[in-house]
């Protein structure tokens, strides 16, 4: 699973997993991810045109909502992958 959080934040997905009945076996931080993101979700904005008449108008939909929606949250975010266990 890959979890989003504040730089400097507690970790919640420790306590999550457990209440899902899952146990973290390992966390790999992605500090580069945020940055990733921070570039393309405003290529999607600024050709939002082409991203309708290339996708599926539903898939189009999605992509630019999830840009709206997260590209104001990404400064000072942090990216982690969690290995879980049942």
């Amino acid at each position: 699973m890959t979890w989003a959080t504040r730089r400097g934040a507690t970790p919640v997905w420790t306590a999550q997993a457990r209440a899902a009945g899952l146990t973290v076996e390992h966390v790999d931080e992605r500090p580069a991810e945020p940055a990733l993101w921070e570039r393309l979700h405003p290529l999607w904005l600024a050709h939002a045109d082409d991203l309708r008449s290339q996708r599926r108008e539903d898939r189009a939909r999605n992509m630019l909502r999830e840009a709206h929606q997260v590209l104001p949250a990404l400064p000072g975010s942090a990216r982690v992958d969690a290995s879980h266990r049942c």
